[in-house]
This record gives C-alpha cells, sequence and structure tokens, in this order.
C-alpha cells in the first residue's frame, strides 16, 4: 500500500507548517506529501519550498492561476503516484501521530477495498483543542453509506480526510469544481456509490475553526446548496432506490429523537 497526502493551500502562512510537519512525523509515513498552492499571495510558497528542501517526501505545485480549492485536490490527485489517496487541509493538522497507522490497519483487515476514517478534534485558531467528538460508534457512517449520505442521517459524525483508493477515481468521480460551497460532501457521496467506508474509532485530524469558514454564509445559502447536491442524485434515483432512502430518512427521524432525548 502507497499513500498520497494531497494538501491544497491558499495563503495559509499562519497554519502551513503545522499542517505539513504533522503528516511527516505520522509513525506510519505516506510516500509524497503533494501540496498544490492556489496561487497563495503571501509567504507560503517560501514556507513550503523550505520544508520541501528537508524532507524528500514533499512535492510542491504551484500553479499559475486561482482557480480553487476543487481545482487544487483534482489537480493532486492526477499528479498522485500512489494507490490511495487522502487530503488535509493546509489549515488542519493530524492530532494523533498515529492517524495513518490507525487507517493502515483498518484497511488491511478490510483488504484494502475499503474508504476509513477517524474521529475528529477541533481546534481554535490559535491550535488549541476546543472539541473532541466523541459519540457512539453506532452515530458514525459504516459500510455502503450511500442512501444515509443522501438523506443527511448522521450528519455530526460527517467524515474529514479518510483514505480512499485511487482506483475508484475517473473522470467523474472528481471534484466539481463548479462548486465552492459543500463540493466535499458532493464527492464523498459520488464516492460512497463506489466504496464503503469505515472508522477507526480513533482520533485523527485537528479541524480548525475560523470566523471566515461556513459560518459567514446564511443559512439559506448554506441549505440551498446542499439541497441542490443531494437533488442531483436523488433525481437519478429508480422506485426500489426511492423506498431504501425513504426508510434512511425514517430513520434519520428516529435518530433526531434518540439525541434530543439524550439531551445532546
Amino acid at each position: 500500500m502507497s499513500v498520497s497526502v494531497i494538501i491544497p493551500n491558499f495563503n495559509n502562512e499562519k497554519y502551513i507548517k503545522r499542517c505539513i510537519e504533522s503528516v511527516l512525523s505520522q509513525s506510519f509515513l505516506p510516500d509524497e506529501v503533494i501540496i498544490v498552492d492556489d496561487c497563495s499571495t503571501d509567504s507560503s510558497k517560501e514556507i513550503i519550498n523550505e520544508l520541501a528542501e528537508c524532507s524528500p517526501l514533499i512535492k510542491p505545485f504551484f500553479l499559475d492561476e486561482n482557480r480553487g480549492v476543487s481545482h487544487a485536490r483534482n489537480y493532486g490527485i492526477k499528479q498522485s503516484n500512489s494507490n490511495f489517496i487522502t487530503f488535509l487541509d493546509a489549515d488542519d493538522f493530524y492530532y494523533n501521530d498515529k492517524k495513518l497507522e490507525n487507517e493502515y490497519l483498518l484497511l488491511e483487515k478490510h483488504s484494502f477495498n475499503a474508504a476509513v476514517y477517524s474521529k475528529l478534534v477541533f481546534c481554535n485558531e490559535s491550535g488549541e483543542i476546543i472539541k473532541k467528538l466523541d459519540y457512539p460508534e453506532k452515530d458514525y457512517f459504516q459500510g455502503d453509506i450511500f442512501f444515509p449520505l443522501l438523506a443527511e442521517r448522521i450528519t455530526r459524525t460527517l467524515m474529514r480526510d479518510f483514505v480512499f483508493p485511487k482506483s475508484v477515481i475517473d473522470d467523474n468521480t472528481l471534484f466539481d469544481e463548479d462548486n465552492c460551497l459543500f463540493e466535499d460532501y458532493d464527492f464523498l457521496i459520488k464516492l460512497s456509490k463506489k466504496i464503503e467506508f469505515f472508522c477507526t474509532f480513533q482520533y485523527g485530524t485537528a479541524y480548525r475553526q475560523k470566523e471566515s469558514g461556513l459560518s459567514h454564509r446564511t443559512d439559506e445559502e448554506l441549505r440551498n446548496s446542499k439541497n441542490s447536491i443531494i437533488r442531483k442524485y436523488t433525481d437519478l434515483l429508480n422506485n426500489d432506490q426511492m423506498k431504501m432512502l425513504k426508510k434512511e430518512k425514517n430513520k434519520k427521524l428516529l435518530d433526531r429523537i434518540g439525541f434530543k432525548l439524550r439531551g445532546e
């Protein structure tokens, strides 16, 4: 098994060093760390080049035109020479130095024919841990998750930075470069049609909460964007598939009731 960690970057001079160093500190090292800089105007390029001089694993690419994070991720996929891929945003970092090792062991258990992920911790802009996701195991996506995703059944434990086989990627499975909201959710739905997902139930990535994130969007804008993505897939379902989606939506309702009863 060989792994490429793809890091898209745009003006993350404050965070990029910690991000890269957290990858290089893993007990299971990736075969390459592909950094795709999307025309940063800060000192990101100098920091990336400095780190690349210290590690042959780092492969930096500096784009000539800013085309957004989806294009940067797709570019990284196309440059990858490994048979497994994972992403890490430049303002996040690996909280657990065994993140990739834990995921490797889980992939081995599933004969390297799955996508695997770990639980998240949340940090503030300074990198201080402010919250750890610690829900029951049944609240994490496992197995065939296509219909649960369309039903938005378990959004509070939605996976990030999962490791998946490059072989499932084709031109129709790449990130939608015309979409700048929930493009990762759209990508996840595409992958879920092709492969099952499993969680290590160990902590992995520290996800940075910033004021410039989705929180500055209106609720209506966020909802409309997500609904348009979901409709794109539900409109193609046949009658039997619609029945399966309805079952997942019923489970979603029961999940929410139980969630409220627990007082969480």
